[in-house]
């Protein structure tokens, strides 16, 4: 809040940034209070103002739109950022009180509509996970359910099911694939997603004429083949994303239009001369305490009912 504090961290991020010859920037601050709202989009624009003097690209990830989250203020940010980065998943997280996806189609689709209310389409980026839940529902001796859960890359997952002989059967609901099975007296849910439940999202990406399309992937890092099925079913629905359209850091990728890379390349438009096929993103997950700010797991902002994921889209620590 204060705006030495700000200077102060906004000049660390572009120094970094220039440091590691980096094209982009993503800003992930979550968990934060709605007192320091007002703080929050001034930071933002302190921030673009430095990125777009240094031809870096500014990202800013948000929740899917609610009410106790208003105050992040989407429409303010999308004048100032280049991207505003829809956290499409958490849908169901480690702090559910019931086992779910994590991120249905339905979700998906209303977090994009919402966005599409206060941000322009082509400042919208809509991030997919490449990670889902295993539930675990024991009964307990009151006739309740002790519910638990482990988030888990999807090859993990296939493994775990073929092991177990499990056939997942599609869920139209939630256009995805679903599992459950027995196991030592508990009741195992998995929601996954595939290249089919991928190919599901992409089309609503397509339909709402989004921007880039940003692919979360969290807690595991998937092996070739699931990331050649995954780009299999992006090149299926799209067609027209080439191979520079893949832009990626340690642990998630983008997969942009060539039309708006090239676009982008041609005229610089927001900012984006240098958006390129490295792109390598710094987050910042921090909260407010007393005025100090500082990193925090991100299933905090679910305890606080702001929503969440477990760890964001990091190029460096």
């Amino acid at each position: 809040t204060h705006t030495s504090t700000r200077q102060n961290l906004v000049n660390q991020i572009i120094a970094n940034a220039i440091k590691y010859e980096l094209d982009g920037i993503n800003i992930d601050f979550e968990a934060l209070n709605s007192s320091v709202g007002d703080s929050y989009i001034q930071f933002i624009r302190e921030l673009s103002v430095k990125c777009g003097n240094n031809g870096i690209v500014l990202s800013v990830d948000n929740y899917v739109p609610s009410d106790y989250t208003a105050f992040y203020n989407r429409k303010e940010q999308a004048l100032f950022a280049d991207y505003v980065v829809i956290m499409g998943y958490d849908e169901h997280y480690s702090g559910s009180e019931t086992a779910g996806s994590v991120a249905s189609i339905g979700f998906v689709k209303e977090g994009i509509e919402m966005t599409l209310e206060e941000v322009a389409p082509e400042k919208v980026i809509n991030a997919i996970p490449f990670y889902t839940r295993i539930w675990k529902e024991v009964p307990t001796g009151d006739g309740g359910i002790e519910l638990s859960c482990e988030a888990a890359g999807m090859e993990r997952v296939e493994k775990l099911l073929s092991e177990l002989n499990v056939n997942a059967g599609w869920n139209e609901e939630c256009a995805q694939f679903y599992a459950e099975y027995e196991l030592e007296g508990a009741t195992y849910k998995i929601w996954l997603e595939n290249e089919i439940s991928i190919e599901e999202k992409m089309k609503l990406i397509q339909e709402n004429n989004l921007a880039d399309q940003e692919k979360y992937h969290d807690h595991a890092q998937s092996d070739g083949d699931f990331f050649r099925r995954m780009t299999e079913g992006v090149h299926k629905c799209t067609g027209d994303v080439g191979a520079d359209g893949i832009i990626g850091n340690l642990v998630g990728q983008i997969v942009a239009g060539e039309n708006t890379q090239n676009q982008n390349r041609h005229d610089g438009t927001d900012r984006t001369k240098r958006h390129q096929t490295e792109a390598v993103f710094l987050a910042f997950p921090v909260t407010q305490n007393a005025g100090n700010t500082y990193t925090q797991g991100h299933d905090k902002g679910h305890r606080n009912g702001a929503g969440g994921h477990t760890a964001g889209v990091i190029g460096h620590r």
